[in-house]
């Protein structure tokens, strides 16, 4: 937690349980695990992301902050004690297997409201086409209220590529619709 104030990194956290990256089978084993993230990227799991787009000068920054956690972590006398629960929260078992679609925007991890806000907006995507922009919150899919990323995820599962959907949202404060055609994943 003293790592940004250590190497002047700015950091943040994510006050949203993010239950679907590589940290989590070891969180529900009882084993403490952290994820780093440097941010969004419309090639974000993509074949597109590729060399060329590096951020080098983030990828020094990332590193500054795992090597001040990994020393910290080394340098203790005794191991971290798990403080987490390896009890999934109420509403995490994912709805409808795995997610066949893709709306090409990327979430805001670091957001903290009600709903999902979005980072970056991939061109020539369903979200793009869309009319959706970086900083528009999504705050129902099909009138269901959105209430974090994991609800948000778990009602896309429910659809299949080809599927369009009404999208509300809100940008600088007004609350707007719109649909969406949702693409393979």
């Amino acid at each position: 937690m003293g790592a940004s104030f250590v190497t002047g990194v700015q950091t943040e956290m994510p006050t949203q349980d993010i239950d679907s990256s590589d940290q989590v089978a070891f969180i529900e084993a009882g084993v403490p695990g952290v994820q780093f993230f440097a941010g969004a990227s419309p090639d974000y799991h993509k074949p597109s992301d590729t060399a060329d787009k590096l951020d080098i000068n983030g990828l020094v920054k990332v590193a500054a902050i795992v090597r001040e956690g990994v020393e910290y972590l080394a340098e203790r006398p005794e191991p971290m004690e798990f403080k987490g629960s390896t009890e999934k929260p109420a509403g995490s078992k994912p709805q409808g297997g795995e997610r066949s679609v893709a709306t090409g925007l990327m979430p805001d991890f670091a957001f903290s409201g009600k709903g999902v806000s979005i980072a970056a907006v991939g061109d020539d995507t369903p979200a793009k086409n869309a009319g959706l922009m970086v900083g528009d919150v999504i705050t129902a899919i099909d009138g269901t209220q959105v209430e974090d990323l994991r609800s948000y995820s778990n009602m896309l599962k429910q659809h299949a590529p080809g599927d369009v959907i009404e999208v509300a949202y809100t940008r600088d404060g007004e609350e707007k619709t719109t649909n969406l055609t949702l693409q393979a994943r």
